[in-house]
């Protein structure tokens, strides 16, 4: 007897990650066993020898256990799956050193936030920041340094958002933040706020790091987060070369 469980996900378009949650999946399911959010260890189902799962095609995924199984154990294999599925989905969408959304998570996300706003005539600020000299630091101190210093920044910015505000790392050492909803001169307060905070950073470990933020204002916003962006990018290119 053979139970055959099909989990279609159309959310997930890309082979890499589909071959990840595939591999993970496998592990959990009969090796490395699962710790749960709460740090409980659960082992992983003893079915080693008969559970394999079918590679398939990006959001299509299929997974077989051999022999009869209980019921306890087709529940767990679901279970198991969800959360691979969850954990593996989340790691894609997040920068891996700085822990912010990638960039494409990030244009991802601010494609619903410019809709609602659009629709309820509520305005947007997408800020564009640029690490001058963070390049130099890279060069002259080392990798690691550079690292700290890009994880310090991520830091800093996200203790400053709101909880409906979203940051990404964009770029080598530039990252975007959307404040979803504000008002005139939000803005202006909260990339200050950066701006000093990003500051304070670099003179408290003595960085030779300069801050230059853009920031485009939209009431409405405009069609695409890609229009938003690249307009941020140049005003933030306008300032680093104003030397303000």
């Amino acid at each position: 007897a053979v139970t055959l469980i099909k989990v279609s996900d159309s959310a997930i378009t890309d082979a890499d990650l589909h071959s990840r949650i595939i591999a993970r999946s496998k592990q959990l399911l009969s090796y490395d066993g699962f710790t749960h959010p709460n740090g409980e260890y659960e082992a992983g189902l003893d079915v080693a020898r008969y559970v394999n799962a079918f590679p398939g095609t990006p959001g299509d995924y299929r997974a077989w256990i051999g022999g009869i199984r209980p019921v306890e154990d087709i529940t767990a294999l679901l279970d198991k799956l969800h959360r691979a599925l969850e954990a593996l989905a989340s790691q894609a969408q997040r920068d891996g050193l700085t822990g912010l959304l990638n960039d494409r998570t990030f244009r991802e996300r601010c494609a619903p936030a410019f809709a609602l706003a659009a629709r309820h005539r509520r305005t947007v600020a997408l800020g564009y920041i640029d690490l001058d000299g963070f390049k130099g630091i890279n060069d002259q101190s080392g990798h690691a340094l550079g690292d700290q210093v890009l994880r310090e920044v991520a830091a800093a910015i996200t203790k400053l958002l709101r909880g409906t505000d979203f940051a990404g790392r964009l770029g080598g050492d530039e990252f975007g933040v959307l404040l979803v909803e504000t008002t005139p001169d939000g803005p202006q307060v909260f990339f200050g706020r950066v701006h000093d905070a990003l500051n304070a950073l670099a003179a408290r470990h003595s960085w030779p790091l300069g801050i230059s933020i853009g920031v485009g204002v939209f009431h409405p916003p405009p069609v695409t987060p890609d229009d938003a962006i690249r307009f941020a990018d140049r005003l933030m290119y306008q300032v680093k070369h104003s030397g303000k």
